[in-house]
């Protein structure tokens, strides 16, 4: 019977062994867990972060397409008018086609009157050339086509033409128009 008590009691102990053994390794693997969700919850704000980030730059983007759409139209209207900007770079690449002698007469009155600082409208050029304003209004058309950057202002109701700047300087340099 003693023996028999022993071996409960050698049961008794190596089963309570084998319960802290199991508790610690429970406990080590919990606290592994509880590492893991440290983590995770870490990773978790950061990744809420980067999104409400990434929302403020989407909003920014929006704002900077909507602004880009607003200039596209507002250089279309310019565009529509046949007014131009033009860039270092394009001032010294203006490609015109041959203009007729008739164009190269009206060019050349609008080139003189603006530099003797007159206000042109399509009835001066007429006037100066002897010939209806609708075919002088037809003839800046058809320049303005061929690439001869005119810009049109308009005040009062009235068309003013002029010639961009840059242009007429390297007119005044290279000839482009070949008058």
């Amino acid at each position: 019977m003693l023996s028999n008590n022993l071996n409960k009691n050698r049961k008794v102990i190596i089963f309570e062994n084998e319960q802290k053994e199991i508790k610690k390794a429970f406990n080590k693997v919990r606290k592994e867990f509880e590492e893991h969700l440290d983590a995770i919850n870490e990773n978790t704000s950061e990744i809420q972060s980067n999104y409400e980030l990434l929302l403020k730059l989407e909003a920014r983007v929006d704002k900077i397409e909507s602004s880009i759409t607003e200039i596209n139209r507002f250089i279309q209207q310019f565009k529509s008018q046949n007014i131009y900007f033009l860039d270092d770079q394009e001032a010294n690449s203006f490609t015109i086609m041959p203009l007729t002698e008739e164009e190269k007469r009206v060019f050349k009155t609008l080139y003189e009157l603006e530099a003797e600082g007159v206000k042109i409208a399509y009835d001066n050029i007429a006037e100066q050339l002897g010939i209806s304003t609708s075919l002088a209004r037809e003839y800046l058309a058809s320049m303005i086509e061929k690439g001869v950057p005119v810009i049109k202002s308009y005040m009062n109701q009235r068309v003013f033409l002029s010639l961009e700047p840059k242009f007429k300087d390297l007119q005044t340099k290279k000839n482009i128009i070949r008058i």
